[in-house]
């Protein structure tokens, strides 16, 4: 199951679902992100993090805070991710 956060907005956020029922394909990552370039982090226990990967270079960035404070857990405070995300498990995307 994935959830897909909108920068800006607070948590819960919304369940997504492949079009396939198994797996996103590029083009449906697209468009559920509405970004022209996507990013894949890997985090522990097979997730992922699915991400703008132009997000910092926005004319007006937003920082997506549940994606940044999981990706934080893992990695540090060096980091945050901007934009929309998706966080799924590593076998929801081939």
């Amino acid at each position: 199951m994935a959830t897909l956060y909108i920068a800006g907005k607070p948590e819960p956020g919304t369940i997504v679902k492949p079009i396939n029922g198994t797996d996103f394909q590029l083009d449906e990552l697209y468009k559920l992100l509405k970004v022209e370039m996507i990013e894949v982090v890997t985090l522990h226990k097979g997730m992922i993090i699915i991400c703008d990967e132009e997000g910092l270079l926005k004319d007006e960035p937003i920082l997506n805070i549940p994606a940044t404070r999981l990706y934080q857990q893992h990695y540090g405070p060096e980091v945050a991710i901007f934009g929309n995300a998706i966080i799924c498990e590593s076998r929801e995307l081939k």
